[in-house]
């Protein structure tokens, strides 16, 4: 038997999947170390036939290492059979040929091995004792997965925003129909002292197995640690192939320092509060984070934004002029960190938009922002308002609908297409626009004329400097918009 890349092997209630590396019993995954793992797979490979001694050693022991080659073989027999619930006595899977060797003797057949995982949703993690201290870990855990995750450029993951509406293991059936996705992972925190226990699991949404689980034991100091070995094991049962690029931007760290870390995710938790109060306790929290950690990019993305919704009309908790000093240099000390960070270039580009007027320079930073994060849903939100503000109608509906789909339950996205929508005047979007604009087209016949374009008067058809057909929006639509 020689199993393929896009199959896997089944006997009794196991199933093999040589080039994953897994073995499961049913839903769960079993472990088995590295070289029992490769020994289980050789004597499948060759199901009822005789595998030898000197051909394990030949095939699995490096002839350059000196260990007790006996001995070490012996230990991964032993270890399969407990797996496997085998006896040397009473055998079914595994037999022993006295001096000789050892034959796989259960029936074996291929079937065909689960397409790559091609999307997900992480889940906030449980807070299981209720712990109020212990909320901003729960959901700071989870968002970080889903920044790490998002990373990766063939797996579509759900964003905060959509992802958080859905509370508990209880709504996986109801996400999987409502936002489309093959897997999700969830999980729950224990708080012990000055450690955590983390519970994390990878579903399959479609078969409700079990992909992955794992339980870690952490100091609180060693939480960095605890998230980038959950994302590594994360991303091995995806079963997806990543590049080297991807690879190191998994094992990227924005930050070194443990307690920094933890008091940005207090801020960001704050932060997406989005009250006047919260606003400002995040500013708390990324200020210190940046006393810990002074090269901390996102902390300083953090406060830009924070600054800069503080300062805006619809908050009013700030003076503008006070605030545009601040973000701005805030903006600007993260980009002076972290170049390629697109928080950073979305933070500097909104400050140019809604603070400076500077039109040119604030296009520029969103447009390196989402180059640089494609996924970033901020950048194409924050975007969609600058391009309606600049009247540039169509690319801000097209834009705003990037937001949207990547993060389609999104409140804040929501209200933002609506007013954008709103701004460019129902007629832009009614289905009578074609035969409308048919019309103009004909009445006008003999002149060129430019493409509709609005203003916070109307929309307007401009045919030369003397004729202007105005389509009048309501009063409401020229009062400030939310963020």
């Amino acid at each position: 038997m020689d199993p393929t890349s896009n199959a896997a092997v089944r006997f009794g209630p196991f199933e093999l999947d040589i080039s994953a590396g897994h073995l499961r019993k049913g839903r769960t995954q079993l472990h088995l170390q590295p070289q029992p793992f490769k020994l289980l797979s050789l004597l499948v490979r060759r199901a009822g036939h005789l595998v030898t001694r000197e051909e394990i050693q030949d095939q699995l022991w490096d002839k350059d290492t000196f260990v007790d080659f006996e001995q070490g073989l012996n230990v991964c027999i032993r270890q399969i059979r407990t797996v496997l619930n085998d006896t040397p006595a009473a055998p079914r899977f595994v037999e022993t040929v006295p001096r000789r060797g050892y034959r796989f003797i259960a029936q074996a057949m291929l079937v065909a091995r689960p397409a790559p995982v091609d999307s997900l949703a992480v889940l906030p993690f449980e807070n299981s004792r209720g712990d109020p201290d212990l909320e901003y870990l729960c959901q700071g855990i989870a968002e970080s997965l889903i920044n790490t995750l998002s990373q990766l450029q063939r797996l579509r993951v759900i964003p905060r925003q959509t992802a958080f509406r859905f509370k508990s293991t209880g709504d996986l059936a109801r996400m999987s129909r409502e936002l489309n996705v093959c897997a999700a992972v969830c999980g729950r925190v224990i708080s012990l002292g000055d450690s955590i226990n983390v519970q994390a699991e990878l579903v399959d949404l479609e078969t409700h197995s079990q992909l992955w689980g794992g339980q870690f034991s952490r100091k609180l100091s060693n939480i960095l640690e605890l998230q980038e070995e959950i994302s590594r094991e994360i991303c091995q049962h995806l079963r997806l192939q990543l590049s080297s690029r991807e690879s190191k931007r998994l094992r990227k760290r924005s930050t070194q320092n443990s307690e920094a870390y933890q008091l940005y995710l207090k801020g960001r938790y704050c932060s997406e509060k989005r009250t006047r109060e919260e606003l400002h306790r995040a500013i708390d929290y990324f200020c210190r984070a940046v006393q810990n950690d002074p090269n901390y990019a996102l902390a300083y993305a953090g406060l830009g934004d924070a600054f800069t919704l503080l300062g805006s009309g619809t908050y009013g908790a700030m003076p503008s002029k006070s605030a545009r000093v601040k973000a701005t240099e805030m903006a600007l000390k993260a980009l002076d960190l972290d170049g390629s960070l697109a928080e950073a270039h979305t933070s500097l580009a909104f400050v140019k938009f809604r603070f400076d007027w500077a039109w040119r320079e604030a296009e520029r930073e969103f447009q390196r922002a989402v180059e640089l994060n494609p996924r970033y849903v901020r950048a194409h939100h924050w975007y969609a308002l600058f391009l309606a503000a600049m009247g540039r109608h169509v690319e801000a509906i097209a834009e705003i609908r990037k937001a949207e789909n990547l993060d389609p339950l999104s409140l804040i996205v929501s209200v933002a297409e609506g007013r954008i929508l709103h701004f460019a005047g129902s007629m832009m979007r009614s289905r009578n626009f074609k035969r409308f604009w048919s019309s103009i087209q004909s009445l006008f016949r003999h002149t060129a004329i430019s493409e509709p374009h609005t203003t916070r008067k109307g929309c307007y058809i401009k045919r030369s400097r003397n004729l202007r057909l105005v389509l009048p929006f309501p009063m409401a639509v020229r009062s400030t918009w939310r963020l």
